[in-house]
């Protein structure tokens, strides 16, 4: 058996992240869904047909369910719904009136020029406007973005303060820092 050369520098070419706590193919809609605000008539969404086999549950009645879900989702992220928090895909939030209706105005249609990574949306306002957004997951975020977009999604899975003192000890560029934190009861 021959031995690692360890000398080598070992670098990661890429990161990706998951800031929802949902199915990753209903991630491109829901970064596309979040610079629309306004009153929502209807709201169509395109994808890769491949999610449609996915996450394509029109009407879930659980939590677990709403986790695969283009409609409730999008419901939820357009009535101010942190989907990064796991607690928010629970069986009240699937039965919910006011995110049952947006829901069912919803719909979700494949687009097979579009990759797996990206989704299209349009949203219907009251007044007839309609806004058009694009989003592809491949496109990396700005340094600063990301770094936001971690805290955010951190915080929601462990709290402030232990998200917090995690951000401390990797910005320290201190090893052990990180290494003291991981080690920590």
């Amino acid at each position: 058996m021959a031995a690692w050369d360890m000398s080598e520098i070992w670098k990661i070419a890429r990161i990706s992240h998951k800031f929802h706590a949902c199915c990753h193919g209903l991630h491109a809609m829901l970064e596309a869904l979040a610079g629309i605000t306004g009153e929502i008539d209807t709201v169509t969404v395109a994808t890769h047909p491949r999610w449609l086999t996915v996450c394509h549950n029109p009407a879930p009645r659980t939590g677990l369910e709403c986790k695969f879900s283009y409609a409730m989702t999008a419901a939820m992220c357009l009535s101010g719904v942190d989907t990064a928090r796991i607690a928010n895909f629970s069986d009240t939030m699937a039965n919910d009136p006011a995110l049952i209706a947006l829901r069912d105005r919803v719909t979700v249609q494949d687009d097979d020029r579009l990759t797996e990574m990206q989704a299209r949306v349009t949203a219907r306002f009251s007044d007839g406007t309609t806004q058009e957004a694009f989003h592809d997951l491949n496109v990396p975020l700005p340094l600063a973005q990301r770094a936001e977009r971690l805290t955010q999604k951190a915080r929601a899975v462990v709290g402030r303060a232990l998200a917090d003192d995690l951000w401390a000890a990797v910005q320290s560029g201190d090893i052990g820092d990180l290494t003291a934190f991981l080690g920590r009861d």
